[in-house]
């Protein structure tokens, strides 16, 4: 990537980007700084030269030869940062566009032996980020770019609430499937709980007979369907704080940028509070109808 040092400053000041990088780092034709990522997965260390290549396509080759004569020299190593600059190589912009001269050279256009100047013809700058005073600003000036056909205008704030929209419509449906599995997994308690009282009836009879009352043969069967309810809402929440951290994990090895994940917040708390409000409910409907039976019929075909 063409940049210049004042790239590192802005990333400086917005306490998002790599520190320590100067001027002098840029200072020479074919100097690179390199991120974190580049540098572990390359091998690359201060003082290292590597060759550049388009693509993942074999070059032919005379021109892997004369790429081979314009080899980088590696000047600085950027602290890694969980932004996209740690996988990102970054040059003069000098060096980009002489790369670029020595390519039109190999297509019989005019050949330059020193490094494209700013003035020259072959010198591109195909990114440029614009900052207005105000949004109204950015936006009229968006509107005027979008009439030329050799320029796109794209405004960061936009892009971003796009990515939100696309981010909230996601977390709706995950959402709904989540409250849908609730659902399910309170109806298979109930069902459990029903299942496990009809079983017990001639031991629930048998503990009536011996003195104990219904709402103590209540209670513990609703502490046993809460002990399966709180047990399923703590395995749930470790494993979805675990699987956040491994799709963070995996964006940042994938992506470049880190997706912080945040501290307990009250709507996780609410979760494994409602699967135990749902887990009291699924215990105490069939324990009520399970302790109200009639005991004597359950006695009497005792063995």
């Amino acid at each position: 990537m063409g940049t210049t040092p004042d790239y590192f400053g802005l990333l400086d000041a917005s306490g998002r980007g790599p520190a320590g990088v100067s001027g002098d780092d840029l200072a020479r034709p074919f100097d690179a700084v390199v991120g974190a990522k580049v540098a572990r997965q390359a091998g690359l260390a201060v003082g290292s030269r590597f060759v550049a290549s388009h693509g993942l396509v074999e070059l032919p080759a005379e021109l892997a030869t004369e790429h081979a004569e314009r080899a980088y020299r590696v000047t600085a190593v950027l602290p890694a940062t969980g932004a996209p600059a740690d996988r990102a190589i970054f040059t003069a912009l000098e060096t980009a566009w002489s790369m670029h001269e020595h390519e039109h050279e190999h297509e019989g256009e005019a050949a330059h032996s020193a490094p494209a100047a700013e003035g020259s013809p072959r010198a591109e700058i195909t990114a440029l980020l614009v900052q207005g005073r105000s949004y109204g600003d950015m936006a009229r000036i968006a509107a005027s770019l979008a009439r030329d056909t050799r320029v796109q205008a794209v405004v960061p704030g936009r892009e971003v609430t796009r990515l939100l929209q696309y981010l909230r419509a996601g977390e709706e449906v995950v959402l709904g499937l989540a409250w849908l599995a609730t659902a399910v997994a309170f109806f298979a308690v109930m069902l459990a709980m029903a299942a496990a009282g009809i079983d017990r009836r001639r031991q629930i009879a048998t503990l009536r007979a011996l003195g104990a009352s219904r709402a103590t043969l209540a209670r513990l069967l609703i502490a046993e369907s809460l002990l399966i309810a709180g047990a399923g809402a703590a395995l749930g929440f470790v494993l979805g704080r675990g699987a956040a951290a491994a799709i963070a994990w995996h964006v940042e090895g994938s992506r470049g940028f880190s997706l912080q994940l945040t501290g307990v917040t009250p709507g996780e708390l609410a979760a494994p509070a409602a699967a135990l409000l749902l887990g009291l409910v699924a215990g105490a409907v069939p324990a009520y109808f399970t302790c109200r039976e009639d005991i004597a019929p359950h006695l009497s075909n005792a063995p």
